[in-house]
C-alpha cells in the first residue's frame, strides 16, 4: 500500500472530515498547454504538437492509501522490542520487529526516544486511511472557492474585543498562501497543472 503525506493541521481537517480533497504537483515543462484527462493514463502536450507526454497519477481511483505521520519511536534493542507514539496520542503503539533497527541512530544496545520524519512510517503502524474517489488533472489556479473549503481552508473571519469583523480571508488565498509556504514563495503564480485528488477516510 502507497503512503501519502500531509502536514499536521491538514491531517487533522482529514480526521475532522474538513478535508476531503489534495492536489498535488505534476511535473511537466512550462510550455505544456494542455492535458487531456484519461482513466489510468493522462497525455501532456503542446498545442503545436512539438510535445507530448504520457503521465500517470500516482494515485489511482479505487485505490486506499495510508496518511504518513511524523511519530517518535522508544526502542530497547537489547530485547529486540519497543514502542512508537504520536505528537498528538499518549498512546504507544509496541512494535517487536528487527527491521525496525534501520529507524534509530543510535547503536542497537542504547534505548531512547527518537524522532522520526513520516517519511519512515510503515504501513502496519499507520492510524489513517483514505481511498481515492476521483483523479483528475487540471492547473492549479482553477481551484474555486467550493474546492478551496473541499481543501481545508474555509473563509477565515478576525474579530476584535468589540465583535467586530476587522480581517477576512477568502478561501483561495488561504489555499494560496498554505501552498506557497509548503512549495516555495510565488509557486502558486506558475499556475502549474497539478492531479486534484478526492477522497474519503477509510475506517479501519
Amino acid at each position: 500500500m502507497q503512503g501519502i503525506l500531509f502536514k499536521q493541521d491538514m491531517i487533522k481537517a482529514i480526521v475532522e472530515l474538513r478535508k476531503t480533497v489534495t492536489r498535488r504537483a505534476i511535473k511537466l515543462p512550462h510550455t505544456c498547454d494542455s492535458v487531456r484527462n484519461g482513466v489510468n493514463t493522462w497525455v501532456a502536450y503542446e498545442a503545436l504538437g512539438i510535445y507530448q507526454e504520457y503521465i500517470k497519477p500516482r494515485y489511482r481511483v479505487g485505490e486506499t492509501v495510508y496518511i504518513k505521520e511524523a511519530h517518535y519511536a522508544y526502542g530497547y534493542w537489547v530485547f529486540s522490542h519497543g514502542w512508537i507514539f504520536f505528537r498528538d496520542d499518549e498512546m504507544a503503539i509496541q512494535f517487536a520487529d528487527l527491521e525496525w533497527q534501520h529507524a534509530f541512530t543510535k547503536p542497537s544496545t542504547q534505548e531512547g526516544w527518537y524522532k522520526r520524519s513520516p517519511l519512515f512510517l510503515p504501513e502496519q503502524f499507520a492510524r489513517y486511511f483514505l481511498k481515492i474517489t476521483d483523479v483528475r488533472a487540471e492547473r492549479l489556479q482553477e481551484i474555486t472557492p467550493l474546492e478551496a473549503v473541499k481543501e481545508g481552508f474555509p473563509c477565515y473571519l478576525e474579530y476584535n474585543d468589540k465583535w467586530e469583523c476587522i480581517k477576512t480571508i477568502a478561501p483561495v488565498d488561504r489555499f494560496r498562501d498554505k501552498w506557497d509556504s509548503i512549495n516555495g514563495k510565488g509557486d502558486f503564480a506558475l499556475n502549474k497543472w497539478v492531479f486534484r485528488y478526492e477522497f474519503e477516510v477509510v475506517i479501519k
